[in-house]
């Protein structure tokens, strides 16, 4: 294979997984308000990391949450409250970091429900909960 040819294959392959169509931009994901809920598969075992998927939870753009059930499991009860009690709570709070000058600076914000970064938050609210929580 020559070089061309590899460089035509790198270009492509860049091309197609960094770009999405439809977003406008460069690697943000399609449906970035659907968050996936994870549970530790044995929460008192430190030496099992691995993880069970139990809900996803899609945000629409008014803030409103939809659960949907994955994989049953002893914490979907404390995923309920969590969703019910997130909502109550109006803005939530978004926090991000950054590297100015050498020195790492965080910021802290509110976010609105209307807000394109409420999943952004709801996840992090998740967190705080305990849940393993990623947006896709």
């Amino acid at each position: 294979m020559n070089m061309n040819a590899v460089c035509i294959i790198i270009t492509i392959s860049i091309l197609v997984i960094g770009c999405t169509p439809g977003t406008g931009t460069i690697g943000k994901p399609v449906n970035d308000n659907v968050i996936t809920v994870s549970v530790d598969e044995e929460p008192h075992n430190p030496h099992n990391l691995k993880r069970i998927k139990i809900a996803s939870i899609e945000v629409s753009p008014t803030g409103e949450l939809k659960l949907t059930v994955l994989n049953e499991n002893p914490a979907l009860d404390r995923l309920r409250t969590a969703l019910v009690e997130i909502p109550a709570k109006g803005d939530l709070q978004l926090t991000a970091e950054n590297m100015e000058g050498g020195n790492l600076v965080m910021y802290a914000f509110n976010v609105s429900p209307t807000n394109e970064l409420y999943p952004n938050a709801v996840r992090d609210a998740l967190v705080y909960y305990g849940f393993s929580a990623e947006l896709r």
